[in-house]
């Protein structure tokens, strides 16, 4: 799909999916990418809720807000804070990213995340690990630069592999 029809489209999905949360109260998307890894991974089903307002939200909490640029986005809400306006915003970074997206505003917040069936691998979590995961990556930093790390190894040798398997 060309770049300029995907983000046409992404677009369009905000106020489709604010719609269908306002009227069904949930709504179940296919994850994509790997920012939320490894509690998120590519192809899972993700299951959101409406919001009632942001008083609902804690720390740990995962999002699903609506870029400025139009994309979906679900990551871990880290905080809540003021602008330089001294608007309300929140801090939100993806498990896996080094830095925290740019600030989200609560008209971009879409629904938190309530549920995740696990589609391209068959180890499911427990509600344990979900806790201590979401302690651990807010917690200690370190963990998001060791994740991301490892992602690129990981990318670097399946490029290598490809490589290889072309060549023989």
């Amino acid at each position: 799909m060309r770049a300029e029809k995907r983000d046409f489209l992404e677009k369009k999905m905000g106020p489709a999916i604010r719609g269908r949360l306002e009227r069904h109260g949930q709504i179940i998307l296919t994850a994509s990418g790997q920012s939320m890894f490894p509690y998120i991974r590519q192809n899972d089903l993700c299951t959101f809720s409406s919001l009632k307002d942001d008083s609902d939200l804690k720390k740990g909490n995962i999002v699903l807000y609506q870029h400025q640029s139009g994309r979906l986005i679900a990551h871990r809400l880290l905080a809540k804070t003021v602008d330089a306006r001294a608007r309300a915003c929140y801090v939100i970074k993806g498990d896996s990213n080094i830095l925290p997206d740019s600030p989200v505003y609560p008209d971009q917040l879409l629904g938190i995340l309530t549920d995740i069936r696990m589609i391209s691998h068959r180890i499911r979590f427990s509600h344990f690990f979900d806790r201590t995961w979401s302690r651990l990556i807010l917690g200690l930093p370190i963990l998001s630069w060791t994740v991301h790390k490892y992602l690129g190894l990981r990318r670097r040798a399946a490029g290598l592999l490809q490589i290889t398997q072309e060549k023989s």
